[in-house]
């Protein structure tokens, strides 16, 4: 699509956004697929022909409220509200801006829409309503309840299992400890009768080193007493051989 706008007598109808390189507010609601030649009549009296060429920049700004209006006047129209038909609306704005605040209108718009419902209502109505609201909370609570005492069964059912694996473990690992703990002591036993066997055999041992120490204590005495008898034997040979001696000098 390509056209010619004199917008001289029409400044202050709604515009084109999206578009630069032509200082002028056109009178049709264009979209950017459009191709649009503009024939400027600004105040500088250019009066020359632009091409209109697509904003490669970032969408302008939109706020909450331009979103509600939006709405709501698609809505006097019976069109379909879509984050697609509001920004065909508006012409401007991201889509992610968009979604957000037509969530928000909405949220805002049963929130108030409640509001109202409540505010027309009875006293019968109020009561059978905080009754509903009482079971609600009763039943909410008590399913809450429910479902914590269950995850604390299942916690103490897993407790209870680990337990029991470790008591199993400990039974175990005891009994390993009793059996090992039976081979030491038959250990030490044997090693103790070995022990004072040894005592017994040093205390034979002691008492037969003793009576040698006896014995041979009555040898050196008897040797003692033949080394005395043998010196005075010996002292007496020598006496007899010197008497001898002089017997044979003597002249006849």
């Amino acid at each position: 699509m390509s056209s010619v706008v004199d917008n001289t007598e029409k400044r202050t109808e709604q515009g084109v956004t999206g578009y630069s390189n032509c200082n002028v507010t056109p009178k049709c609601n264009i979209t950017e697929e459009c191709n649009v030649t503009l024939k400027c009549n600004n105040e500088e009296n250019c009066n020359v022909t632009k091409e209109a060429t697509p904003c490669t920049g970032a969408s302008q700004n939109i706020t909450f409220d331009d979103v509600s209006s939006s709405i709501q006047q698609l809505e006097a129209k019976g069109s379909k509200v879509s984050t697609k038909s509001v920004r065909e609306f508006l012409s401007r704005g991201s889509y992610s801006t968009i979604s957000k605040f037509i969530a928000s209108y909405y949220q805002q718009k049963h929130r108030t829409e409640e509001n109202l419902r409540l505010s027309n209502l009875n006293e019968d109505d109020c009561l059978r309503l905080a009754k509903q609201i009482v079971v609600i909370a009763a039943t909410g609570n008590m399913q809450f309840c429910i479902q914590k005492i269950n995850e604390e069964k299942t916690q103490y059912e897993q407790l209870r299992a680990s337990l029991a694996r470790t008591i199993e473990d400990l039974c175990n690992n005891n009994d390993n400890l009793s059996k090992e703990n039976k081979r030491l002591n038959d250990e030490l036993t044997k090693s103790q009768n070995s022990l004072n066997m040894l005592k017994d055999k040093l205390s034979e041992n002691a008492v037969e080193v003793n009576n040698l120490r006896l014995d041979l204590k009555l040898h050196e005495n008897t040797i003692t007493d033949i080394c005395k008898k043998n010196e005075e034997k010996t002292a007496q040979y020598l006496r007899q051989i010197e008497e001898l001696k002089k017997l044979i000098q003597k002249p006849k």
